[in-house]
C-alpha cells in the first residue's frame, strides 16, 4: 500500500466525506463535466525524516493538496471541514501508518464557469507516513 490508496481509504472511511460526496474521490484531476460534489486530491511534495523510532523505516511527509468542489460555498466548506476531521488523527491503514496531519486552510479558490459558479475550498494536508511499499 502507498500513501495515495492509505489516504483514499482513511477518507472513503470517514462517514462525514462520504456524506457529502459518496465514492466521487478522486486523484489529480475531476472531468469537468462530472458530477458535484466532489474531492480532488494531489501530491505535490515528498521528503525523508529518516528512520524514526516510530516506525519501523522512515518516516516521510508529504504535502496533499486537497480540493473540495461543490455547487455551493456552505457546501465546498463542509466538505473541507469534514476531509480536515478525517486526517487529523493517527491511523494504521491496513498496515500503513499515517501518524496524523497538519492542515493549512482552506482557501477559497471558486471560479466563474460557463454553467455558473464552481466553488472550491483547497487545504494543503501535510501529512507524516511511514514508507511507500
Amino acid at each position: 500500500m502507498d500513501l495515495a490508496e492509505a489516504l483514499l481509504a482513511q477518507l472513503e472511511a470517514a462517514p462525514a466525506v462520504t456524506a457529502i460526496v459518496a465514492n466521487r474521490i478522486h486523484w489529480a484531476r475531476r472531468d469537468q463535466a462530472s458530477p458535484l460534489p466532489a474531492l480532488v486530491l494531489t501530491i505535490v511534495s515528498r521528503t525523508s525524516e529518516g528512520d524514526t523510532i516510530e516506525a519501523e523505516g522512515p518516516i516521510w511527509t508529504s504535502r496533499v493538496q486537497a480540493d473540495c468542489f461543490a455547487g455551493s460555498h456552505a457546501q465546498a466548506w463542509a466538505l473541507a471541514a469534514a476531509v480536515r476531521s478525517a486526517i487529523a488523527d493517527p491511523a494504521d491503514v491496513s498496515g500503513f501508518d499515517l501518524f496524523g496531519a497538519d492542515v493549512e486552510g482552506p482557501t477559497d479558490l471558486s471560479e466563474d464557469q460557463p454553467e455558473g459558479v464552481i466553488h472550491r475550498a483547497s487545504l494543503d494536508l501535510i501529512i507524516r507516513h511511514g514508507a511507500d511499499v
